[in-house]
């Protein structure tokens, strides 16, 4: 995995989010993606289980889309798996769903899931391939573990989303061993947001029983996170509230138990919903891409995720500039 090479911690007091936006067609509610090199970009989202590329900073409609439904093992009912996070190590991109149930607290099995794709390059265009198998019992594996059991993770996920004690899952982040951090939106036990490291993907996805390593504890102020990227000197994080609406802060971690999380003084647009981190070198300088789910923004007088035309279901990233790397 390509690090963005900028020291965090000292420049984002004077980085700014552009306020002139990427738009990005043919979906709405953007939750995660990854730069897949040649200026191109993966995104999902949670409506629907197609991987689309775009190219930057072009935006617009996707040059290519990949159908993952026929590699998920999916049952027919609700066929949606509500992808929420990523990360990239090396040429394999992870993915998690939100392991949530509906609204109204239904089980939901396919939102359970756990994989990887492999990136390739055909005439310049990336292509993707499955890796391994979708893991189904992540969550059970997790709540297992006796580190994790006064968390309650098990229950939390017969609650419905968005209330309080419920489960969400939101964000997946790379680790410098090669291990992958889980974070989750909801539960926030105590206030804090919870992490749990997941020591062995690779082998996760092939067959092998999951190896966690001990639960993290965040004080981002209340909030669950959303969306998480491994950099240089620690972690960018994106928080957001566990419940429904709050405010969306930024914050960079040196990656230390002992040491909190800090605060960083951005300001994203009102009408925004930052849900997804991509980070993007070019010419010596690291950008990261805020992806916004703007699902809800009305278009056309109606909300963005429904509109009858594809081409009009719309959603938009924000630049945070000016991170010059070393």
């Amino acid at each position: 995995m390509r690090l963005i090479t900028v020291s965090l911690l000292a420049c984002l007091t004077s980085t700014r989010v552009n306020t002139a936006p990427i738009h990005f067609t043919h979906m709405a509610d953007a939750s995660a993606g990854e730069s897949v090199g040649h200026d191109l970009i993966v995104v999902a989202n949670d409506e629907d289980n197609l991987l689309r590329v775009y190219r930057l900073p072009d935006g617009g409609a996707p040059i290519t889309a990949w159908d993952l439904s026929p590699y998920m093992a999916l049952e027919k009912k609700s066929p949606e798996m509500d992808i929420e996070g990523s990360a990239r190590i090396a040429d394999t991109i992870y993915w998690i769903t939100s392991h949530a149930p509906n609204k109204q607290g239904k089980a939901r099995p396919n939102r359970k899931r756990f994989f990887a794709t492999r990136i390739r390059l055909e005439k310049g265009q990336p292509r993707f391939e499955p890796v391994g198998n979708p893991v189904t019992t992540l969550l059970e594996a997790l709540d297992r573990d006796p580190r994790y059991a006064a968390f309650g993770l098990t229950a939390a996920a017969l609650k419905p989303p968005k209330t309080p004690g419920s489960l969400n899952i939101e964000a997946l982040c790379a680790t410098e061993s090669g291990g992958l951090l889980i974070g989750f939106r909801s539960p926030v036990p105590g206030g804090a947001a919870l992490l749990a490291p997941l020591e062995n993907p690779a082998e996760t996805v092939n067959g092998q029983p999951p190896r966690f390593g001990a639960p993290i504890l965040l004080n981002l102020g209340g909030n669950g996170i959303r969306a998480m990227i491994r950099t240089a000197d620690g972690f960018l994080i994106m928080s957001g509230s566990a419940l429904s609406g709050g405010e969306a802060r930024l914050y960079t971690w040196n990656g230390r138990s002992d040491t909190p999380p800090v605060l960083r003084p951005i300001r994203f647009p009102s009408d925004t919903t930052p849900e997804g981190l991509i980070a993007i070198e070019h010419n010596g300088v690291a950008d990261i891409l805020i992806l916004s789910d703007d699902g809800t923004q009305l278009v056309d007088g109606q909300p963005a995720k429904g509109h009858p035309d594809p081409a009009r279901r719309t959603f938009r990233g924000f630049l945070l500039s000016g991170l010059k790397t070393q």
